[in-house]
C-alpha cells in the first residue's frame, strides 16, 4: 500500500470517530442498522438509536458542524466488571479504528459499573467536526467490549457525512 492510501485511510479512520447516526431477520433488527454480536452469550441487543436517523432510513447521514447522539439498549446477562467503547469504520472490507475521547463506557454514558445484569442504555454522544471529509458511505461499526475485549453488543451503521 503506498503512502497516499495509507494516508487517505487514516483519514477516514479519523473521521470515523465522529461519524454516527439516529435494524427482520437476527442480524438486522433495526432498519438498516446490523447487529454485528447476535449470538453474543452476554447481552441481547433490544435497540439502536441515532439522533436524526430513522427506522426506514437506509443510510445514515452525519451532518457536519453538529453533534449527533447514539443510544445502544441491550439487556446484559453476566456481571461486567469493565466495559470500554471502540469504535472502527469499514470502508471496502478494511477496518479503521477510531480512538475515541472517552472510551470508558462506565463513565457519563448512563452505564455504572460493575455492570449488572438486566436492562441497559448506553449513551454517548459526538460532535462531527466541520473540517471533516465528505464521504458516501461507511459502515460505523460499534462495540461495548468487557474486560477480556469480548463483545457484549455491536452495532453497524451504514452512514455517510455531509
Amino acid at each position: 500500500m503506498d503512502s497516499r492510501t495509507t494516508l487517505v485511510l487514516l483519514c477516514l479512520a479519523y473521521v470515523l470517530g465522529a461519524v454516527l447516526c439516529d435494524g427482520d431477520d437476527d442480524h438486522n433488527l433495526f432498519g438498516s442498522i446490523r447487529n454485528c454480536a447476535p449470538d453474543s452469550d452476554l447481552a441481547e441487543l433490544t435497540g439502536v438509536s441515532v439522533l436524526g436517523f430513522r427506522k426506514n432510513d437506509t443510510v445514515c447521514t452525519l451532518r457536519r458542524d453538529k453533534h449527533t447522539t447514539i443510544s445502544i439498549d441491550f439487556i446484559n446477562k453476566k456481571r461486567e466488571w469493565r466495559v470500554t467503547s471502540k469504535v472502527h469504520g469499514v470502508i471496502a472490507g478494511l477496518s479503521m479504528p477510531f480512538d475515541l475521547k472517552h472510551p470508558d463506557a462506565c463513565k457519563d454514558t448512563g452505564l455504572v459499573c460493575p455492570l449488572a445484569p438486566g436492562p441497559q442504555t448506553y449513551t454517548y454522544s459526538i460532535f462531527v467536526d466541520k473540517n471533516k471529509p465528505k464521504l458516501k458511505h461507511v459502515d460505523v461499526k460499534w462495540e461495548l467490549l468487557n474486560e477480556f475485549n469480548k463483545p457484549i453488543v455491536c452495532v453497524l451503521i451504514p452512514a455517510k457525512i455531509r
